[in-house]
């Protein structure tokens, strides 16, 4: 996939979600612990004294792990929740506080949102110039709109592609984080 571009939004998604839902479960996990490291040595990631993780696909880079690492290092971590049309980010100190909740996607319990410093943000797909394609529900960006919080992009490197189509909603990262490489800052 990586070096191509294309015409529309549902070209791109079918493309990329047919490789993200092909990884072996094993694969899955092992790349994700590049995305991992990639995530941790990022001085925005590592000097927040906020940030918000997502509960991850098992097609998706799980960023879990994280958790119990950053909280003992005094972050506030959240994780998000669909709430009608909007996502807010609950504060978690526990993945037992995760339950099924919209698109059976793990939730923080319905309990006061915050404004996280850094934003983990999964993609579908992003482009080089760090554009995003999620998963067409336009929640995250919604929730970026108002510019609180910076938005790091997380996907695999297999999933970048030169240019995505890109609409006036769309809110590009700040930087994009892969398995392989990190991509940007650019704003």
């Amino acid at each position: 996939m990586a070096g191509n571009a294309f015409q529309g939004k549902q070209a791109a998604r079918r493309v990329a979600e047919a490789y993200r839902r092909s990884l072996e479960p094993l694969m899955a996990v092992e790349l994700g612990g590049g995305v991992r490291r990639h995530l941790a040595a990022l001085s925005v990631f590592a000097r927040a004294r906020s940030v918000a993780l997502y509960a991850a696909q098992p097609f998706e880079p799980d960023l879990d792990p994280l958790l119990s690492e950053l909280v003992g290092r005094g972050v506030q971590v959240s994780y998000p929740r669909v709430d009608g049309r909007s996502l807010r980010f609950v504060p978690v100190t526990s993945l037992a506080e995760l339950t099924p909740g919209a698109y059976g996607v793990r939730a923080p319990p319905d309990a006061p949102g915050c404004t996280p410093e850094v934003i983990c943000v999964p993609g579908v797909a992003f482009s080089r110039s760090g554009q995003r394609l999620g998963r067409g529900g336009g929640y995250y960006d919604r929730a970026l709109a108002h510019g609180s919080g910076v938005p790091l992009g997380i996907g695999w490197a297999a999933c970048v592609v030169d240019t995505l189509p890109v609409e006036p909603h769309d809110v590009p990262m700040h930087q994009v984080v892969t398995d392989a490489f990190v991509l940007g800052p650019w704003r």
